[in-house]
């Protein structure tokens, strides 16, 4: 999977991007707060060998203590 930069007016964030097949579907793969593609690397590595494309967007920590 290659890495990505996006950014948007204020932020950046980091994707990890797997191009498949073009007529297969495009999976978005969250991992949530605190998560990483990479901790699911053999699920992911599954999906793009049968040719979906995969976005999966890195998400920071949460301090979820902050939200209460």
């Amino acid at each position: 999977m290659e890495l990505v930069v996006t950014k948007d007016k204020t932020d950046s964030f980091d994707v990890s991007l797997s191009k498949g097949e073009s007529e297969k579907p495009v999976v978005l793969f969250a991992a949530g707060a605190g998560g990483s593609p990479e901790r699911y690397a053999t699920l992911l590595q599954t999906i793009e060998a049968a040719g979906y494309t995969i976005v999966a967007p890195h998400f920071l920590e949460v301090d979820l203590g902050a939200c209460n």
